[in-house]
């Protein structure tokens, strides 16, 4: 069975399971679109992506659209690379919406002269200077598998009995330097005790491992943001990473959401050492970053980001 169809077959029991929980977030709506566009609108959906591996991170976003708006699968042209294009009727009027996933803090400059709006998941701080239509995307984890564990991962979390102190796993492939020199520091040190390595391990097991961890690190990779981080805001850790160079559509604040640290990595073990010591300050972390979750990036709360952004550049809200 091939990667592709594997993908798709995972959203489409993500879709279901979706459906019959409903996904409420634990959070009240952050975004409120404008209720009589909400009842005149749908999205027409991709039924397959530019890349296959696509499905299993745009689920996030179908299934989020899903709860505010009737979303149909449908056989769209997908002609860019890393771009997912889909179709939001308003009133029976169609506008082409752009959400580009790639890696790189660069847009498709004719695909954004070609759509209505264009999201942009690894949006640099900067912007686009002269693309007016294009704002920042957002992220999503790494699997829609997640919220079907997130109530036991956080139950967990919450207990505090932390088997490591600090943890994190990163693969090579991606982000070389950076994550091998993380690695050797926090494997020769001998000050805590530390999880983690290149090798990989289950995605169950991974977000055990974090939830099960007092400080869990992020690292940048193909891109600056990375599922990882966003795995770890959801389940509730207290984040120690280097700052992005790329946004959310809402800004992390250093030591209020997350703990940042120097891109040398100079101050990466203080950093650990502080919150392993400070308890009332890292479990301060810990709340912030989940309720940074339920408040902006929950699927449901992600979707209505985009649709209030959408109608109001359209000047319909």
């Amino acid at each position: 069975m091939g990667n592709g169809l594997i993908a798709t077959l995972g959203s489409l029991v993500t879709e279901r399971y979706w459906q019959l929980r409903r996904g409420a977030p634990p959070a009240p709506p952050t975004w409120r679109p404008d209720p009589r566009l909400l009842e005149v609108s749908e999205f027409e959906w991709p039924s397959r992506y530019a890349r296959a591996p696509a499905e299993k991170w745009m689920v996030h976003v179908h299934i989020g659209l899903s709860d505010w708006v009737p979303v149909r699968r449908k056989m769209l042209s997908q002609d860019y690379s890393g771009i997912a294009l889909a179709r939001l009727l308003v009133d029976g009027r169609a506008y082409e919406i752009a959400f580009d996933y790639s890696d790189y803090p660069i847009i498709n400059e004719e695909c954004a002269r070609r759509v209505a709006v264009y999201f942009k998941m690894q949006h640099p701080v900067g912007g686009f200077p002269g693309s007016s239509n294009v704002y920042p995307g957002g992220f999503v984890p790494a699997s829609p598998m997640i919220y079907g564990a997130l109530s036991s991962l956080r139950r967990l979390r919450e207990r505090g009995e932390f088997h490591w102190d600090v943890y994190g796993r990163f693969g090579l492939e991606a982000g070389v330097e950076i994550r091998s020199r993380a690695l050797a520091l926090l494997t020769d040190q001998t000050s805590f005790r530390f999880l983690g390595g290149a090798g990989r391990v289950r995605y169950s097991q991974y977000l055990r491992e974090a939830a099960a961890a007092q400080v869990c690190i992020d690292l940048p990779g193909n891109g600056d943001l990375c599922f990882r981080l966003i795995d770890y805001l959801a389940v509730g850790a207290c984040v120690v990473a280097v700052q992005p160079r790329n946004r959310l559509h809402v800004l992390l604040e250093d030591r209020i959401h997350v703990a940042y640290v120097r891109p040398d990595l100079s101050d990466l073990l203080s950093t650990c050492e502080y919150y392993l010591k400070h308890p009332d300050e890292r479990e301060r972390l810990s709340r912030n970053a989940r309720d940074f979750f339920d408040r902006y990036l929950h699927p449901r709360q992600l979707a209505g980001y985009y649709l209030q952004t959408a109608f109001e550049h359209l000047k319909l809200a």
